[in-house]
């Protein structure tokens, strides 16, 4: 998330949203079939036989064309990056 941007308080918030899980099935089976294509991704991208480079693997992840964001940013990382330098309006609550 810095990576793209991101202040320590929207990190901090991110990490705090996280800590509640539940697992699930899920409505929209694209989901699965978009983590199914990252996963063989990250697969094919990373480097064989070397200690893994995960800042390096996420970036190139969230660089690929993502069929769901098709019609706005193309690819995780410019959604992203959208996301973090959108310009809140009065009474919003913060983002992310």
């Amino acid at each position: 998330m810095a990576t793209h941007g991101a202040s320590d308080a929207i990190i901090a918030a991110e990490l705090e949203q996280m800590r509640t899980r539940r697992i699930g099935p899920t409505a929209n089976r694209s989901v699965v079939g978009t983590m199914n294509e990252f996963s063989n991704l990250a697969d094919a991208y990373r480097d064989r036989g070397m200690q893994p480079n995960l800042d390096g693997l996420a970036a190139r992840l969230a660089s690929t064309p993502c069929s769901p964001l098709y019609r706005t940013h193309i690819s995780p990382d410019r959604a992203f990056t959208a996301l973090v330098h959108a310009t809140p309006r009065r009474g919003d609550a913060p983002t992310a």
